[in-house]
C-alpha cells in the first residue's frame, strides 16, 4: 500500500516540476525580444530601454538582495541586544563578587566621655 503512495507522490512532484519548467520557458520566450521593450527609470535623465524579462530579472534580484540585507540587519540588532544584556550581567556579577569580598567592620565600641560616665 505504501508503494502506491510513493508512486503517486513521485508523479505529482514530477508533474509540478514539469509544469513549472514549461511555464518558465514560456515566460522567458514571451517577455524577451524587441517587441517587449519597456522604459525603465532609475535616475534623472537615465531611462534605458530594456526587455520585460530583463526588468523582471533585475527586480527579482534586487528583491532578494533587499530581503537578505533586511534580515541581516535585524539579526545584527538582535545580537547587539543580547551582547549588551550579557555585558550588563557580567558587570553585575563582578559588583556582587567585589561586594562579597569586602570585609565588614565590627560595630564600634561606645566612646566613654566624662559626660556619659554617669
Amino acid at each position: 500500500m505504501s508503494d502506491i503512495w510513493i508512486r503517486i507522490k513521485f508523479w505529482i512532484k514530477t508533474t509540478l516540476i514539469s509544469v513549472l519548467a514549461v511555464y518558465t520557458c514560456l515566460f522567458i520566450y514571451n517577455n524577451t525580444g524587441v517587441s517587449r521593450q519597456v522604459t525603465f527609470w532609475w535616475w534623472f535623465h537615465q531611462e534605458p530601454q530594456t526587455s520585460v524579462f530583463l526588468l523582471a530579472l533585475i527586480s527579482f534580484i534586487a528583491g532578494v538582495f533587499s530581503t537578505l540585507l533586511i534580515r541581516t540587519t535585524f539579526t545584527t540588532m538582535k545580537q547587539w541586544r543580547i551582547m549588551k544584556a550579557a555585558k550588563a550581567q557580567r558587570e553585575l556579577a563582578e559588583m556582587q563578587t567585589k561586594a562579597a569580598r569586602l570585609q565588614t567592620r565590627a560595630p564600634a565600641a561606645p566612646v566613654v566621655t566624662p559626660d556619659t560616665m554617669e
